[in-house]
């Protein structure tokens, strides 16, 4: 994310870069996929654009444009 690169997670509970424990947390507030979209200004990563959803998914390109055009338009309303 600090290098400006979209996360995209197809499902959770088979995503090797997670603990059992982070794996519960999203089970218990029903998340199974999710899609990040960091914003970095100034070479610092300032927010980010989360996206979940409550079944496994595959991202389509045409959601991460969708979810990267948001993050673009939340952080010019921000600044």
């Amino acid at each position: 994310l600090r290098e400006g690169r979209v996360l995209a997670v197809r499902d959770v509970q088979e995503d090797p870069s997670l603990n059992r424990a982070e794996r519960d947390d999203f089970d218990a507030i029903k998340v199974r996929a999710h899609l990040q979209v960091p914003s970095v200004k100034d070479g610092r990563l300032v927010a980010v654009l989360c996206v979940h959803g409550s079944e496994p998914r595959e991202w389509t390109p045409e959601e991460v444009s969708v979810a990267v055009e948001v993050a673009g338009r939340t952080w010019t309303a921000v600044e």
